[in-house]
Parts: structure tokens; C-alpha cells; sequence
């Protein structure tokens, strides 16, 4: 969660929402497990007319896809109040969103949620600076932490982590770099500059989203 003025902004990862972007119904369930489906209820991914979801994702992900536009795989997703009215924020609260403060970071906490796992993976560790030599533009976070696999991308970065409120500064989300990293013992995020900044504004603002070609 992400916090916002209307209390209905979620960040992922560009490549789990890029298919999907166009339409089909959606939803999103906080803090998901195998052990807990639905502990704070559902929250639908909110529509426009045409039954498409209010999902931002910056163009250039859809015109390049998940190798050149890596530096790209970010997005934001509106979502609409669950059955009794309460927005998502109100229910498990927020984290904010912070942009431009670099890629080296003494403690960051990464939360991911696998597939099938009965309980979150939550680790703590440093962030450095990663420049791919692949021939993958951009430059990313990198941090090592065991077992990242399969269904933890877009798991956020937080610095600053408050034990108490479990909140802190989302700096980065899993995703980028080979969608995430190709091993599960080291994880990757784009770097959360300006363009980032740009994409949660204009869905905080409700300007209509890009679009798959």
C-alpha cells in the first residue's frame, strides 16, 4: 500500500499487470496467504467505462516489454472500498512512496509473498547499486535475501521500517532486472526516480492510463 489522498493506491510490479491492464475483473487481497486467503477482506481493481482497470504503467513498459523496458516495470493500481464501505488504507495502512533518494540504503526490508507459502517472507539487508551487463538499460536496487521466488514480485523495499506500525518508506518494489532477478537469493527493483514519481501523480490524479498497443 502506498499512501495516497483517497486511500485506494496499491504499487506492483509493471510485468505481474501489464497483461491485464486491459480489462477483466480483478481484485486485490492484502496480505494474502495459503494459511490466511482473506484477512482484510477484497478490494476490486477499479474500472473505467469499458470495463478496463484503473492500472498505471508507464508507456514505454508497454512498447519495449520486460527486457528494455525494465528500468519501466512499475505500476499503480486504483482499487475500490471493500463490501463495508472502508478503503484499503484505512484497513492495513500505508507506506510512502519515496523517490530520488539513490540505490545504497543500510537497511531496507523486503516483504514477498510466494505462491503457495502459509506465511510472508520478511528480510532485512543492505541495498547496492546494480548496472546490467547484459545489454538491459537502466540502473537498479540489489539486495540479497534467501528464497525471494516465484510470486513475491512487486514486494516492496522499505526503509526506514517501523517495527511497531510496520510501515516505512517504499524505495523500491521486486521487479526490473529479469522481472526480479534470475536467482531466488538476490532481488532487484527499478530505480524509484522522477518517472516513478510522474506515474503514481497521475493516478492519484486519475489522468487516464497508457494502454497496451
Amino acid at each position: 500500500m502506498i499512501n495516497s489522498p483517497h486511500h485506494n493506491i496499491v504499487l506492483t510490479a509493471g510485468h505481474c499487470m501489464d497483461a491485464r491492464a486491459g480489462g477483466g475483473s480483478m481484485a486485490f487481497v492484502p496480505q494474502w496467504t495459503a494459511a490466511s486467503p482473506r484477512p482484510h477482506g477484497i478490494f476490486p481493481v477499479a474500472s473505467d467505462s469499458r470495463g478496463r482497470g484503473r492500472v498505471w504503467i508507464d508507456q514505454r513498459y508497454y512498447d519495449r516489454g520486460h527486457v528494455k523496458g525494465a528500468p519501466w516495470d512499475v505500476a499503480f493500481v486504483q482499487v475500490g472500498a471493500r463490501n463495508d464501505g472502508r478503503q484499503v488504507q484505512d484497513v492495513v495502512g500505508g507506506n510512502a512512496l519515496a523517490t530520488g533518494r539513490g540505490y545504497a540504503f543500510p537497511r531496507v526490508r523486503l516483504i514477498g509473498y510466494p505462491n503457495t507459502d502459509r506465511q510472508p517472507l520478511s528480510c532485512t539487508n543492505s541495498t547496492k547499486r546494480f548496472a546490467p551487463t547484459d545489454g538491459t538499460p537502466g540502473v537498479y536496487l540489489r539486495i540479497a535475501c534467501d528464497d525471494y521466488r516465484s510470486g513475491t514480485s512487486g514486494g516492496p523495499f522499505l526503509a526506514n521500517f517501523n517495527s511497531r506500525t510496520r510501515t516505512g518508506d517504499v524505495v523500491g518494489s521486486i521487479g526490473g532486472w529479469q522481472t526480479g532477478g534470475p536467482t531466488a537469493d538476490i532481488s532487484y527493483s527499478p530505480y524509484f526516480g522522477s518517472d516513478v514519481r510522474r506515474l503514481y501523480n497521475a493516478a492519484v490524479a486519475g489522468t487516464p492510463p497508457a494502454r497496451p498497443a
